[in-house]
């Protein structure tokens, strides 16, 4: 936008050439040059489908007019993700990155487990949420129960486990509300 940078909620979706595409990571800055915003004809069923879908507009662009740039630092996030992700075998990133990080891979194996989860009807486990804060939050005091701490002190361990459980994951409106029901209760407490 005339090298200024516009922040927005809403989705862009940018079609490319197919000898221009590659993964991109989280923290890689991307620059569209000489792209021409469109949206959809009003009143269309795609319209409908792409406001329920949050995006705002849609673009083609030639190969020339993107560029793509890689941070050499990683950040925090992605440096324990790695980390994490290191020690587990492929299928088991697969199955830990939406249970515990809220991340669906777009793999092959990670579109099998998710494709496998609603055929057993367990795809609402596989979808990160509140509950999964809460069991958390109620083991993590269980196991400083039995350390004898003064409570203060086991509530004060318990809130910095969340918050750095929180700022390494990938947050939702279930997640985010249920962080703060419990950081309410462990307030009140």
């Amino acid at each position: 936008n005339h090298k200024k940078t516009t922040l927005s909620n809403k989705y862009i979706y940018v079609f490319c050439p197919t000898c221009n595409t590659q993964e991109i990571q989280e923290d890689q800055k991307i620059t569209l040059y000489n792209v021409t915003l469109r949206q959809p004809p009003a009143y269309s069923n795609y319209q409908l489908y792409l406001l329920k879908e949050n995006v705002w507009a849609t673009t083609h662009c030639k190969q020339n007019a993107i560029s793509i740039e890689t941070c050499n630092t990683l950040s925090f996030k992605q440096s324990i993700k790695n980390i994490i992700f290191s020690s587990l075998e492929n299928l088991s990133s697969n199955l830990f990155a939406p249970l515990f990080f809220g991340k669906k891979e777009k793999s092959i194996e990670g579109i099998t487990i998710q494709h496998q989860s609603v055929y057993w009807g367990i795809a609402h486990h596989m979808a990160r949420s509140g509950a999964h804060l809460a069991i958390l939050f109620s083991l993590i005091m269980l196991l400083l129960h039995y350390t004898q701490m003064w409570y203060v002190t086991r509530y004060i361990i318990c809130i910095l486990l969340l918050l750095g459980y929180a700022s390494i994951s990938q947050s939702s409106i279930s997640f985010v509300r249920a962080l703060i029901m419990i950081l309410l209760h462990i307030m009140c407490k």
